[in-house]
């Protein structure tokens, strides 16, 4: 929503120049609110430019969060590109819990002018601290937005939410798919939520190849360990979901399983019931065989009393 604030102001011709969490308050609604656009600029898309009486001046801007060119006198580098530095700063301080330019070599620095100058120098040179807890694809797009070079950051703002909005589906399920092993799993959560995320990734954009591919690596995990279980209709299920031919033979497979089981289940019955049939048979001989014994004794007994 912070994205979509600012994707807003570029649209209209402004720049903000001091994006940071302090001037971010969330409402009780959810509804973002930017403040302080006190150092903001307009471009030649802002309406009625010609309008705003404003002294525009370079070197502005909270130095622990500022993009390099923020620093120039000279505003000609100053564009939309620097307001998504600094979207990239405030998704770093996110992840670490401090500020990209707080490098953890000054952090011992007690005296204001000796830290201030080590983060106006890590400013200029675009410094960022390395030594981070999170290295995954979320500070990698953190990183990419606060890349020294403005074409070399997110050509706007919407190219920066799309790449968030895209790992919180697909980048999540790889996350998943990698916290397991297929030889050892024995749940199918994993696979269910993979599967899950994939397949929205795919509703919104069919031909992303990342969620593509992922689907069906999942997809084919989840048939395997179905069939290890012995859920041949639920891997089925799973598999004939995607039409990919990889799972032409997979899903042989599960059909000749089942098959297998089946016969031996059909099998079993008929042996089941041949037994049932000869124990009756043996059962119905006994009880005649017991009923000529009582019959040959009554007999014997009338000839004695004769």
């Amino acid at each position: 929503k912070l994205c979509d604030a600012v994707a807003f102001a570029h649209s209209r011709g402004v720049i903000n120049r001091d994006l940071k969490p302090d001037n971010v308050v969330v409402g009780d609604f959810g509804e973002v609110v930017v403040l302080d656009w006190g150092l903001a600029i307009t471009t030649e898309r802002f309406e009625k430019r010609r309008s705003v009486l404003v002294d525009f001046r370079g070197g502005a801007g909270t130095p622990v969060y500022m993009a390099p060119e923020l620093l120039d006198e000279d505003l000609s580098r100053v564009g939309p590109a620097s307001d998504v530095y600094l979207l990239g700063a405030i998704l770093f301080e996110i992840l670490e819990g401090f500020p990209p330019h707080l490098l953890k070599r000054v952090w011992h620095l007690t005296r204001p002018e000796e830290q201030f100058q080590a983060v106006y120098e890590a400013v200029m040179y675009n410094e960022i601290e390395q030594d981070v807890t999170n290295s995954g694809e979320l500070m990698q797009i953190a990183r990419k937005a606060m890349a020294t070079e403005a074409g070399d950051r997110f050509r706007s703002v919407e190219a920066l939410q799309n790449s968030i909005r895209e790992y919180r589906i697909t980048g999540r399920a790889e996350e998943l798919m990698n916290s397991v092993d297929s030889r050892s799993v024995s749940d199918y959560t994993v696979y269910q939520s993979a599967v899950a995320l994939y397949g929205e990734a795919l509703l919104k954009w069919p031909d992303n190849r990342r969620a593509v591919q992922g689907d069906r690596t999942a997809r084919l995990a989840y048939a395997a360990l179905a069939q290890k279980k012995g859920d041949i209709d639920l891997g089925l299920q799973v598999a004939a979901q995607n039409r990919d031919p990889v799972f032409v033979p997979v899903i042989a497979k599960l059909k000749k399983t089942r098959l297998i089981r089946k016969i031996v289940r059909g099998t079993w019955g008929v042996t089941t019931v041949s037994a049932v049939s000869l124990l009756l048979y043996c059962w119905i001989l006994w009880m005649e065989a017991v009923q000529y014994k009582n019959a040959l004794v009554a007999v014997n007994g009338d000839l004695e009393e004769a």
